[in-house]
C-alpha cells in the first residue's frame, strides 16, 4: 500500500465503516500484507512521534529521563501496537474454536488491524506531548469497529459473534492496559 491508499482506507474506516467492511470482506489482500503496509508504517509513525516528543518536550511534568529511555521509549512505543495486534488476533482465534467458529487467523488479524486505525493515529497524536493523552479517549471508536468487523466478516450466529466480540474487546484492552500501567513507563524517573 501506498501512503495515499493508508490514508484514503483510514479515513474511510473511520467515516464509513459499514461500508469499509463490505470492501474489505471481498478483497483478496492477505493479514500478512496488512501487517506489513498499514499496520508497520503506522506504528513507525507512532516510535517517530514517541521520540520526537521526548527529545522536543519530555515525558512530563516534574519528571526527568534516563537517557537510555530516549531511545527505549520509542521502540516500546513502536513495538506495543503491532503486540497488541498479533496476540489478539491469536487470541481471537482461540476464542473463535473455544465458541464453536471456525473463523481462520487472517480474518480476525484483518479486522484487529483496521479496528487499531483510531488508536494508531490517536497515540501518535498524543506521542508527541503528554499533554495530549486525552485524545486517546477518541481511541475507543476502536471498539465500534471490532464490533461491525466481526458482523461483517465472521459467519456464526448473531449470539456467537456477541460472545466473540466481548471476549476480544476484553482482551484486547486488557492488552493495552499491561502495557500502558507496567511496560510504557520505563525509563521515567520522578
Amino acid at each position: 500500500m501506498r501512503i495515499q491508499e493508508i490514508y484514503e482506507r483510514s479515513i474511510h474506516i473511520l467515516s464509513h465503516p459499514e461500508d469499509t467492511w463490505n470492501e474489505i470482506k471481498d478483497e483478496q489482500v492477505s493479514g500478512q500484507k496488512l501487517f506489513l503496509y498499514y499496520a508497520l508504517p503506522f506504528s513507525l509513525l507512532i516510535g517517530f512521534a514517541s521520540f520526537f516528543g521526548l527529545v522536543m518536550f519530555g515525558p512530563g511534568p516534574n519528571a526527568r529521563i534516563a537517557l537510555p529511555a530516549v531511545f527505549l521509549t520509542p521502540l516500546i512505543a513502536f513495538l506495543s501496537p503491532l503486540a497488541v495486534i498479533l496476540s489478539g488476533s491469536l487470541l481471537a482465534k482461540f476464542f473463535s474454536l473455544v465458541s464453536g467458529l471456525n473463523t481462520d487467523f487472517d480474518t480476525f488479524l484483518k479486522i484487529l488491524i483496521y479496528m487499531h486505525t483510531p488508536v494508531f493515529l490517536c497515540n501518535a497524536f498524543a506521542s508527541v506531548h503528554w499533554s495530549f493523552a486525552w485524545v486517546m479517549l477518541f481511541g475507543l471508536y476502536s471498539l465500534y469497529l471490532l464490533w461491525s468487523g466481526i458482523i461483517h466478516l465472521v459467519n456464526a450466529p448473531s449470539g456467537k459473534k456477541t460472545i466473540l466480540f466481548v471476549s476480544t474487546a476484553l482482551v484486547y484492552l486488557s492488552l493495552w492496559m499491561l502495557i500502558l500501567f507496567f511496560i510504557q513507563p520505563v525509563g521515567v524517573i520522578n
